[in-house]
Formats: structure tokens, sequence, C-alpha cells
């Protein structure tokens, strides 16, 4: 026979996996997604660097000018990505709460007009958040090993697609001035190095 518990206890865990969910990706979600990013990055860098180092003259006036190049920061950029981070997080929370507050309202009503198997209001309640405090401690536990221990090492960025992409992208915008240039990197990617990063 299906009881006011067991229908509370399924509302109350939707309720409570909701709220852990939100806490969890705007906290800890989110420095993992800056992380993984950065490696990410750092990674496809290096790897990218060490194929493309072989086309660069070995000059000081190079790196040079290299150092001295000038990457204009779009301040209002950031600010929308803020902003749009902040509206997100805003919306969220709101959708959290509206959820949390039926949940309960749906509760209570289930409480009142269904078997509650003689407990009082009291001891519902107390049974109803322990089962559920419990259950969210061990997902809390496992979301969090799953995603420091698998999530973080997994890698999706594919170095070769990248890698073909910025080369080929060298070759199409050096200008007919640059022809020579443009003939001495096509000459110096090998058929070997070809294989390597086409997918």
């Amino acid at each position: 026979m299906i009881t006011a518990f067991h229908v509370s206890n399924i509302i109350m865990h939707i309720i409570l996996i909701s709220v852990f969910i939100g806490i969890f990706f705007f906290t800890y979600g989110a420095y993992l997604e800056r992380t993984i990013i950065k490696m990410q990055v750092e990674y496809l860098i290096n790897d990218l660097i060490g194929s493309i180092k072989v086309f660069l003259p070995k000059s000081d006036q190079v790196k040079e000018q290299i150092k001295n190049i000038n990457i204009d920061v779009d301040e209002s950029e950031d600010q929308k990505v803020r902003n749009n981070n902040k509206l997100t997080k805003i919306k969220a929370f709101i959708g959290i709460f509206i959820l949390v507050t039926i949940g309960i309202f749906i509760i209570l009503a289930v409480s009142r007009l269904m078997n509650r198997e003689k407990m009082t209001h009291k001891q519902f309640w107390l049974k109803l958040l322990k089962y559920n405090i419990i259950a969210i401690f061990f997902i809390g536990i496992t979301e969090f090993v799953f995603a420091s221990f698998y999530v973080k090492k997994y890698m999706s960025i594919n170095t070769n697609k990248l890698k073909k992409s910025v080369i080929d992208n060298i070759i199409t915008h050096l200008d007919d001035q640059d022809k020579t240039m443009r003939d001495k990197i096509t000459d110096k990617i090998t058929d070997e190095i070809k294989d390597k990063i086409l997918i």
C-alpha cells in the first residue's frame, strides 16, 4: 500500500537533489569547469607550439615582435559574461525555490490526506528528513569523487583537429606577398605530420 511517507519521500528526494545540484554546480562545478578549461587550454597551447615552432624563424627580432604583440581586451565582453552568469544563477535559484515551495506544499497536503502510518507530524517530518539527508550525503560524496577523479581528467579538446585547423588558417591567411613563406610552410608539413594531425 502506498502511504503518505512513500509519496512524500519521493517528492522530498526530488527537492533535495534539485537544491544539491544547483549548489554543487554553481560552487564546486564552476570551480572544476574553470580548472578543466585552464588545464586543457594549457595542454593545447603547449602541444600547438611544439607543432608550429618549426615554421618560425629562429631570430631575436621575431621573439621581440611576438613579445610586443598588443592583445586588446574588451572589458565590455567580460562584463556581458558576468551579467549573463549572474542572471543565470538568479533564474536557476528562482526555479529551485519554486520547486521547493511546490514540493513542500504537496508533502503537507499528502501528509494530511493520506495515511501517515500513525506518526505525528513531527515524527513524519523527522523521518522524511533523516532518510533524505542520508541519501543526499552519499549522492554528494559520489558526485564529488566522480567529478574530482574522472571528469577533471577527461580531455574534451581534440588537439589534432585544432592543430590542423590552425595550420590551415595560417596557410590560407598568408597573402600573395607571403607566397614564399606559404610555400615554405606547406613544404615543411610533411606527409608524416599531416597523417598525425588529420582526423
